[in-house]
C-alpha cells in the first residue's frame, strides 16, 4: 500500500519535472531566437563600423574625392546602401527565426495537465484500496479470522 503511494508520488514528481523542463526549454528557445536575430543585425553593424573606422570619415584622403563637395554625402549613402545589402544577405542566409508559437505551448501544457490528473486519480484510487472492514459485513467463516480490536486479517 505504502509502496504504491510512493510509486504514484514518484510519478507525480516526474510529471512536475517534465512540466518544469518544458517551460524552461520554451524560455530558452525564445532567448536563443532573440539572440540569433540580434546577432544578424549586430554582425552587419560591425562590418559598417570597421569600414567607417578605417576611413575615419576623412574623405579628403579617398582617391577621387579631392575638391569634391559631395564626397561625404556619397560615402554616407554608400555605407547606408552597404548596410541594407548586408542586412538583406544576412536575413537570406541566416534568416530570422520564428519564436515558438503560444498555441504549441498551451497544447503541451494541457497534455501535461491531463497526465497529472490521470496520476492524481490513480493515486486517489490506490488510497481507497485500504478500507476498514468490519466483522459484521463478512461471511461467518471469514469473520472468524478477525479479532475484535485488530486492524489486520490473519491468513493461515
Amino acid at each position: 500500500m505504502i509502496e504504491e503511494q510512493e510509486a504514484v508520488r514518484g510519478r507525480l514528481f516526474t510529471i512536475q519535472d517534465v512540466m518544469q523542463s518544458t517551460i524552461r526549454a520554451w524560455l530558452q528557445d525564445r532567448s536563443l531566437t532573440v539572440t540569433h536575430n540580434l546577432a544578424v543585425f549586430g554582425g552587419c553593424g560591425l562590418v559598417l563600423s570597421i569600414i567607417t573606422g578605417l576611413f575615419g570619415i576623412n574623405v579628403d584622403g579617398i582617391p577621387g574625392a579631392e575638391n569634391t563637395p559631395y564626397a561625404f554625402g556619397l560615402f554616407a549613402g554608400l555605407l547606408f546602401f552597404l548596410g541594407i545589402v548586408l542586412i538583406a544577405v544576412g536575413l537570406i542566409y541566416l534568416g530570422l527565426k520564428k519564436p515558438v508559437d503560444e498555441e504549441q505551448v498551451e497544447v503541451r501544457k494541457l497534455e501535461l495537465d491531463e497526465l497529472v490528473k490521470m496520476f492524481q486519480h490513480e493515486a486517489e484510487t490506490h488510497a481507497q484500496v485500504h478500507k476498514p472492514v468490519s466483522r459484521h459485513n463478512l461471511p461467518p467463516t471469514a469473520g472468524d479470522k478477525f479479532s475484535e480490536d485488530a486492524d489486520y486479517v490473519l491468513i493461515h
